[in-house]
């Protein structure tokens, strides 16, 4: 099947209403009577990784990239969509030593580092405990006023803005839900 120029799978209940649909740019997308679609996303994000966050940051949620040659679709993907969050989680799992995080943060953010568009205050505090932590809702903040530069087509990052951790040993399971508005 096919949902705005995308390949979508769908499921359907026995009286074939739609119950959710999979595309596929990634998420999962609740059913057309409830409004707008609602993305999942969800990322593992290993001890090697948040050591190096700092140089390499996360996708977490990507803004979807055409997959159609049809010239009127790929006009309209990609370059005309913002990503709106709705909510944050983190699930912290222990292993061997908390993280030392002078100088480093932990945030989300519209685009790379450099935009400094960030939905959330830094959480680099839930990787210094010594036992498995979560934090179910953390409270997104506001960016302002984006620019289009900053806000269309931008993918949503896991960062470090700060100076890589140290000593860490433990992982990170971020979760994101997030609409996806056309523009």
């Amino acid at each position: 099947m096919s949902d705005q120029g995308y390949s979508t799978f769908k499921l359907l209940d026995g009286a074939g209403n739609e119950v959710f649909n999979v595309p596929d740019y990634g998420g999962i997308v609740g059913p057309p009577t409830l409004g707008q679609p609602v993305f999942c996303a969800r990322l593992a994000v290993t001890s090697a990784q948040l050591l190096a966050l700092n140089t390499t940051p996360l996708v977490l949620a990507p803004t979807p990239a055409p997959v159609s040659t049809n010239p009127p679709l790929v006009a309209q993907t990609a370059k005309n969509f913002c990503i709106i969050p709705i909510s944050l989680s983190l699930h912290y799992l222990y292993a061997t030593a908390a993280y030392t995080t002078t100088g480093g943060t932990l945030r989300v953010s519209y685009g790379p580092v450099a935009n400094t568009n960030y939905i959330c205050a830094d959480q680099s505090a839930i990787l210094t405990n010594t036992a498995n932590e979560m934090n179910p809702s953390i409270i997104l903040t506001s960016t302002g006023v984006l620019t289009e530069a900053n806000g269309l087509a931008q993918s949503i990052y896991l960062v470090n803005p700060g100076t890589n951790f140290t000593a860490g040993g433990g992982s990170l399971v971020v979760y994101f839900t997030y609409h996806l508005a056309a523009l």
